[in-house]
């Protein structure tokens, strides 16, 4: 199991001084490159809010440090600054909360829980995370047990994370717009989104908490990679391409049929890898049960890297020995993911989509 990450989130005005200390001990118990801290300011020319929710995505725990000043400080025009979607400490807790990170707020020179009532609506489940105080006195006392207790949060989450019911396939992924058919399919008719007994040229495996948006109204990655994928793929097949993916939005429920059934079906599958999705008991059943077609030369498997991999070891057996597909760029030192408006995000995905048409073709 890979070693855990950490995000330390304050205000700046509300308590450096202590945040700074409860950083220094973190650093101490998990290593300095496990700790991320005042990364907001530290990346020129880097929009802020896709940096902290895509450093967010990376981490086990968010530790928000909440002094007296934390809920109530206000911006230039007098509007509390927590109430606001651009605010660094908003996207903070909502990027953790949103992907279901585990998240401990650390209360500081008479900081409280807030009341529910007291913060906008995305950010309420903040109020019911246990969380820790810790005073001038005995600091370094009270830090042993937060360390203590940050550490057996993350293994619960993981616990929990591995523990919960798979969720449900629904529908294949919406028309391509009619526009962009024209461009790229030959003469006549085009086949229709794949029903259920069909062929699935590429089956996407993903970590659903890996699709939550950066921001209220925009597309998740994994969507955006999909559409991108599905465009691509059918101008190299010369007809529709046949592209399934879950919506995410059926929690809770057993696992249907269909869903065996389309990746039995599927002659690819693209597997988002990301931190989450090699903790995701039901990500790597999905590998597993693709696992035989490969092994008889009936399909193939695509991995999508969102993220740099620490250490092959880490990787499922039928992962280890395949390059992939890198969809981040590191050469700044912070590894940071391709957006999907960005070239070489689409030049990634011509580059894939190449390669699955080869073993469509092929089989």
């Amino acid at each position: 199991m890979s070693d855990p990450k950490l995000f330390l989130s304050y205000r700046r005005a509300d308590n450096p001084y202590a945040a700074g200390r409860l950083y220094d001990h973190l650093v101490d118990a998990f290593g300095e490159e496990a700790v991320f801290f005042d990364v907001a300011g530290s990346y020129a020319g880097i929009d802020f809010r896709k940096l902290i929710a895509c450093m967010i995505a990376e981490c086990d725990a968010v530790i928000v440090v909440i002094g007296e000043k934390w809920l109530a400080m206000e911006d230039a025009e007098g509007n509390r600054r927590i109430d606001q979607p651009n605010d660094i400490v908003h996207i903070e807790i909502r990027s953790a909360l949103d992907r279901g990170v585990t998240v401990t707020p650390i209360f500081v020179d008479n900081g409280k829980v807030p009341n529910p009532t007291e913060l906008p609506e995305v950010l309420r489940d903040l109020c019911y995370r246990n969380g820790y105080e810790a005073g001038y006195e005995n600091f370094r006392e009270q830090v042993k047990v937060i360390i203590k207790g940050i550490r057996q949060g993350i293994d619960k989450n993981r616990e929990m994370s591995a523990a919960s019911p798979p969720l449900v396939q629904t529908d294949v992924i919406e028309e391509v717009p009619p526009e962009i058919l024209e461009a790229i399919a030959p003469a006549g008719p085009v086949e229709a989104v794949t029903e259920a007994g069909k062929a699935v040229d590429v089956f996407i495996s993903y970590a659903h908490t890996d699709n939550t948006p950066f921001m209220p109204g925009e597309k998740g990655w994994v969507t955006s990679l999909c559409q991108a994928l599905r465009i691509v793929l059918s101008r190299r097949l010369g007809r529709q391409a046949n592209i399934w993916m879950d919506d995410g939005e059926s929690l809770g429920k057993s696992l249907c049929d269909e869903t065996l059934e389309r990746l039995e079906n599927a002659t690819a599958v693209v597997a988002v890898i990301t931190p989450r999705y090699l903790r995701s008991k039901w990500c790597l059943r999905e590998l597993e049960m693709f696992k035989l077609k490969i092994s008889n030369n009936h399909g193939n498997l695509y991995p999508v890297y969102r993220f740099p991999i620490g250490s092959r070891d880490e990787l499922p057996d039928k992962l280890q020995d395949i390059i992939g597909y890198p969809f981040y760029n590191a050469n700044g030192g912070m590894p940071l993911e391709f957006e999907p408006d960005r070239q070489e995000f689409l030049m990634k995905v011509f580059q894939m989509a190449a390669d699955i048409a080869l073993t469509i073709k092929g089989k």
